[in-house]
């Protein structure tokens, strides 16, 4: 379909450990807004008048535009670059914007407005059944003037049409222009995804029993509790605090944050969009990975500036409250798995002269809203063409109700803690070969950020000693052969013991 070129009548019709931390009741800082749909701002039909327009209305940027989700806007190119524009909320407020902003139609200059009027103004007699002006009484025809007039300025109607802008229902940046716009981008729904190679062996490992979740480990009145808090749950907050440590389970050695905005990595398509903003994703300790391979690929497995931030996620998990939208998460967690699998894929290669496809998935999603609980599989696939985006495919699989009896929450809990470890393993082995592949002039790099020569040296000492090397000794007859050189360059400072 030819891309269409504006808005104008071209509308279609339709960091912590395992267990997220206790749940705190005050809102998220002014740099980790909430995910809430902005409020619809569009007026009613009849509302809008070339006043209310200003004359050069701002175009939100890009970066201004990322500070909130709840104020997203998308940038007029982000429209402009739609296959297809279909007809939501978001479309509509820019379609008001760019008629505001355009120039209305030339007036007349005041000598032919003045002779216009002197002919009687336009001829209305060709409209069947208008009134001419002397079957209206005057009164009535200044009485109508005057109420209009009123209504333009009277600043009680138009504060009456602020508040009733603001009690709209709000609508969210993740629409079907959203999906659109990522179907552009070869970030491909499930239904047009194709699945990976190992997709067998995926859910094979996800049915796999664990200990924790055994009869005598999780008894019925601990399901009792746990469907409870699901079913009291009304917002993302309370079934992050209330029921997605149940499903976690306690705490091991794996790495999460919550509510962090990836605002460091690289878009993933043309930066008309705003970066993802998982609920939580699971990582790696940055010091884990070789400080040069952690700038160099900073762009792709870093989501966070922010010290300390798990590095590397390959494992999303997006949650609804009683009233949130399916569709929403889902395409939540085809971005955010998008994001994982791309930076798995940069890991993967790392240090390769081309790189490699084979098809597998080493990211995962997951989705869980009222008791229902959707595991997703990630991976990329080779441009179709050649130095364009790869192609990022989304596979479900497999989905668990998890609020009909124990044994349905067994079986969901134990596919995501099996997710969760899988994702584990695909992360360290990675991580453990880039780190491999770094020359040995770098190694030094491997210390973590603002770490000196001399953290270098006590590192190495560490682990000779813990590889049974007596270092000591070793550092002896080093200290014996400096005392031996010439006093004259030992004052001038020219060898250190």
């Amino acid at each position: 379909m030819a891309r269409p070129q504006n808005l104008e009548g071209h509308c279609e019709n339709e960091a912590g450990q395992d267990n997220p931390p206790a749940k705190s009741r005050k809102r998220q800082h002014a740099d980790e807004p909430s995910r809430d749909d902005h409020p619809a701002t569009r007026p009613r039909a009849g509302e809008t008048s070339h006043g209310d327009c200003q004359d050069n209305p701002p175009v939100e940027t890009v970066e201004q535009a990322v500070g909130h989700h709840d104020s997203w806007h998308y940038p007029p190119e982000f429209w402009d670059r739609l296959s297809k524009i279909p007809l939501v909320h978001n479309v509509l407020k820019e379609f008001d914007r760019r008629t505001c902003i355009r120039p209305s139609f030339p007036l007349h200059p005041t000598e032919q407005l003045a002779r216009f009027a002197r002919h009687g103004g336009p001829d209305l007699s060709d409209l069947r059944g208008h009134p001419t002006t002397g079957d209206r009484p005057a009164d009535a025809m200044s009485s109508s003037s005057r109420s209009r007039a009123t209504k333009s300025t009277d600043p009680t109607s138009i504060q009456t049409s602020s508040k009733t802008a603001k009690t709209k229902t709000s609508k969210s940046a993740y629409d079907r222009g959203f999906e659109q716009h990522l179907a552009d981008n070869t970030i491909h729904p499930t239904y047009t995804s194709g699945e990976p190679a190992n997709l067998d062996e995926i859910q094979v490992a996800l049915q796999v029993p664990r200990p924790s979740l055994s009869p005598s480990a999780f008894s019925v009145a601990a399901f009792k509790a746990y469907r409870a808090a699901d079913a009291q749950a009304k917002d993302e907050e309370d079934v992050l605090h209330d029921v997605i440590p149940t499903i976690t389970g306690q705490r091991q050695d794996h790495v999460y944050v919550r509510k962090t905005k990836c605002t460091n990595l690289e878009s993933l398509t043309d930066g008309t969009i705003a970066p993802a903003y998982p609920d939580i994703y699971y990582g790696a300790r940055p010091e884990e990975l070789d400080r040069s391979v952690r700038d160099e690929l900073s762009g792709h497995i870093r989501p966070s500036t922010m010290e300390g931030k798990p590095i590397a996620p390959n494992l999303f998990l997006e949650v609804k409250g009683r009233y949130g939208t399916p569709a929403v998460a889902a395409q939540q967690a085809r971005y955010d798995g998008a994001i994982g699998a791309r930076g798995m894929h940069s890991l993967q290669n790392y240090g390769n002269d081309e790189p490699v496809f084979d098809g597998n998935a080493y990211t995962y999603s997951a989705t869980y809203q009222s008791g229902l609980l959707q595991v997703y599989a990630h991976h990329p696939t080779t441009p179709t063409t050649p130095g364009d985006r790869p192609e990022y495919h989304m596979t479900q699989v497999d989905t668990w109700g998890m609020t009909g009896n124990r044994g349905t929450f067994i079986r969901g809990a134990t596919a995501f803690r099996n997710a969760r470890d899988l994702a584990k393993t695909h992360r360290d082995g990675f991580i453990q070969a880039a780190n491999a592949r770094v020359p040995p002039l770098d190694a030094k790099s491997s210390s973590g950020p603002g770490d000196t020569d001399a953290t270098y040296v006590l590192r190495e000492e560490l682990a000779s000693w813990e590889d049974g090397v007596d270092y000591g000794a070793e550092h002896a007859e080093s200290t014996a052969g400096c005392h031996a050189v010439d006093q004259q360059q030992a004052s001038q400072g020219f060898t250190e013991c």
